[in-house]
């Protein structure tokens, strides 16, 4: 089973905010030919009320959906270790919690169920 996720390539990050709704960018980084930068946007992170000032709640969630690639390889790496470890020890199949969770949000992200 493959759990090839189609998103945007690239690193994301946290871009820029806008002057005119004062929304925060999250935007793909990928490095061109002889280091030039190409970004691009792939969502916007509004403040709770239209022209807030920056919350440390939009900044939050901005960061974590920027964090968002790398969660989903590292919930991937963990439950990929824990069936690798099962499989040296030939120990029988008993999910733990962590495993557990990694698969949810695994699911949540792919739509797939790793095990």
């Amino acid at each position: 089973m493959t759990t090839e996720t189609k998103y945007s390539r690239g690193a994301w990050e946290v871009g820029a905010r806008s002057t005119w709704d004062n929304t925060l960018a999250i935007i793909s980084v990928v490095m061109g030919h002889q280091g030039s930068r190409n970004e691009s946007c792939i969502a916007s992170v509004a403040p709770k009320r239209n022209y807030d000032l920056q919350t440390d709640e939009q900044g939050g969630n901005a960061r974590l959906i920027a964090a968002a690639p790398e969660l989903l390889e590292a919930c991937k790496r963990l439950v990929k270790d824990y069936k690798s470890l099962r499989e040296e020890y030939g120990l029988p199949y008993v999910q733990n919690c962590g495993e557990s969770m990694a698969n949810v949000a695994i699911q949540s992200a792919t739509g797939q169920y790793l095990q």
